[in-house]
């Protein structure tokens, strides 16, 4: 299910009306056409680390962009926000959409380490850092190898 609440909903709606949206449900997820929330934008990083969810989404701009991606981004959204366990229900959702999704067990690793469930952060991002060593992504696995020796290294 979709995780932001209905007001942030309403909030993205009054800001982006030319945009479709919809709550995603296991019917729809399959859909292609959904909104990407940029994940580049310091403004909206500040405002959800402050708490500022509605201003956060006022501030970022929403695109286009397959759903796997949508729950990806707003899994990144969360862990900002300090939310882990809504981090994981989105990282959940990417992979359940794409099992082959790097980025999301990269992203539910993090989330589990924050609370303190090593173990299972060190298989996500194992299977991260393979995933990502098959699409030759050298840099990116990499990054997810060092992540992996800095958790065990504790």
């Amino acid at each position: 299910m979709f995780s932001l609440s209905t007001q942030t909903m309403s909030a993205v709606a009054q800001r982006h009306p030319q945009t479709p949206i919809s709550t995603i449900t296991a019917s729809n997820r399959q859909s292609s056409l959904h909104f990407k929330i940029n994940s580049n934008n310091p403004e909206a990083h500040a405002q959800m680390r402050s708490g500022d969810e509605k201003g956060a989404i006022a501030s970022i701009t929403i695109e286009f962009q397959s759903v796997e991606q949508l729950h990806l981004h707003l899994g990144i959204m969360h862990l900002l926000s300090g939310d882990m366990k809504g981090a994981i229900e989105d990282f959940n959702q990417a992979i359940l959409i794409n099992p082959n999704y790097a980025e999301a067990y990269k992203g539910r690793g993090v989330a589990k380490v924050q609370l303190g469930d090593e173990k299972e952060a060190i298989e996500d991002l194992q299977k991260a850092a393979d995933i990502f060593q098959e699409q030759e992504e050298t840099a990116k696995y990499q990054e997810v190898i060092n992540i992996i020796r800095q958790i065990n290294d504790k």
